[in-house]
């Protein structure tokens, strides 16, 4: 169905309004706000992190296995906790998630519904955002009606639908962050001098539910323009602290989890089996695509600090155009692809308009071979064949348009030419 709004969206054919699209939008999540989770248990972490901050006590201090839960709901919770043995992963903004689901209703359906909201306003902000770049604005539904951010929101949970509504209050808040060479903001207070370290403090937010926005900081800093590149470095260290302060000293716990997780945790990773096949080390396989990332990264980064020196300026559209081929390159190199890891590149669809991207949005779904299995034998089986089904299809979908591009331009080009 996507696909078909797409083309028809394209050749002008659609002229939605955001109000029908934040409609439509909400109904298709509500129904699942009233289901158990089903695709991953992931919910009931969250919740037990949040019902420990509320009784009291710092949810990096022990792992769930350690606690004796002081009732038969907690006893009963903990049984759907996955790897109670580890401290919570999840970092300090995600926490807020968490107690403000657990404090709405002590049970999945609190955390559900912060959850939808937070998405539904992100939904809203990409509208806006659509606007103030003069796109239009039925790509929105892009993000608002895909089945992944409705599955992985509403059904599912995750807690990353958190992070674009962060990130994307930070854009907002840097596109009305006065030009960098106008003079008649150097020396005058204005409330916009505020907009840089608000929109640093947003992002700080955004990368505390979930470390991945962090490859994103160099672009916002480039887009907050020479003036205010300190004041959002200084708003985004300030609000890493304030977050963190809470929660010490037992923070700490979190980062061992951390660290286990990037050692030993792969998932669906397509690069990863790959290489690591060739190099017979899985330790080794990780530093190379993580050397091979940052490379990447430094020259997005660097080609898009060129643009900056020959223009004087960037645009929203720039920085996200880079966000979203950075992301990109970011789930093919990662040892582990969850399904809900996409949803930064899903978010970045509005703006992009990309069908490959949009393919991988449904092709992730494939990963979900292994719930079945486990479900009912308790195995977590994987091969090679679906991570090469996953990335088959956006590759397909790139070749066949791009193709498709090429053949048109040559039916349109006057003979002769």
């Amino acid at each position: 169905m996507l696909y078909v709004i797409l083309f028809a969206g394209e050749q002008g054919a659609i002229a939605w309004s955001p109000n029908f699209i934040i409609l439509i939008a909400t109904i298709i999540r509500i129904p699942f706000l009233f289901r158990p989770p089903e695709l991953s248990d992931d919910i009931y972490r969250y919740l037990w992190d949040g019902l420990q901050f509320l009784n009291g006590y710092n949810p990096y201090s022990s792992a769930p296995s350690s606690i004796h839960p002081q009732s038969a709901f907690l006893l009963e919770l903990r049984q759907h906790v996955n790897h109670p043995e580890l401290v919570t992963i999840y970092p300090p903004a995600a926490q807020l998630v968490f107690i403000a689901g657990s404090a709405l209703h002590k049970s999945v359906f609190g955390i559900k519904a912060v959850l939808i909201a937070m998405d539904l306003l992100t939904c809203l902000m990409i509208i806006r955002m659509l606007k103030n770049m003069q796109l239009p604005v039925w790509r929105s539904v892009l993000y608002a009606w895909n089945p992944l951010t409705v599955i992985e929101t509403a059904a599912s949970g995750h807690i990353d639908t958190a992070g674009p509504m962060f990130l994307f209050f930070a854009f907002l808040l840097l596109m009305r962050n006065p030009a960098p060479d106008d003079p008649g903001k150097r020396s005058v207070f204005t409330l916009k001098t505020l907009l840089p370290p608000t929109a640093g403090l947003s992002f700080s937010f955004a990368v505390l539910v979930k470390l991945l926005p962090f490859i994103f900081l160099p672009g916002l800093a480039l887009l907050a323009g020479k003036r205010g590149r300190l004041f959002f470095l200084s708003g985004f260290i300030a609000g890493i602290f304030i977050l963190s302060v809470p929660f010490l000293p037992d923070l700490k716990n979190m980062l061992n989890t951390l660290g286990i997780y990037m050692q030993h945790w792969e998932f669906s990773g397509l690069a990863f089996r790959m290489l690591r096949k060739i190099v017979s080390s899985g330790d080794i396989a990780r530093y190379i695509l993580a050397i091979i990332f940052m490379l990447i990264a430094v020259l997005f980064y660097t080609l898009l600090r060129q643009r900056l020196k020959s223009s004087s300026s960037i645009t929203a559209c720039n920085v996200i155009a880079t966000f979203y081929s950075l992301t990109l390159c970011f789930l093919f190199l990662t040892p582990t692809l969850h399904p809900w890891y996409v949803l930064y590149l899903v978010c970045f669809l509005p703006f992009t308009v990309s069908a490959a991207g949009l393919a991988l949005s449904w092709s992730i779904f494939f990963a979900y071979y292994v719930v079945i299995p486990y479900f009912f034998l308790g195995k977590w089986i994987e091969n090679d064949y679906v991570p090469a089904l996953i990335w088959f299809a956006p590759l397909s979908v790139y070749l066949l348009t791009n193709a498709a591009r090429i053949f048109a331009s040559n039916l349109i080009r006057p003979h002769g030419k």
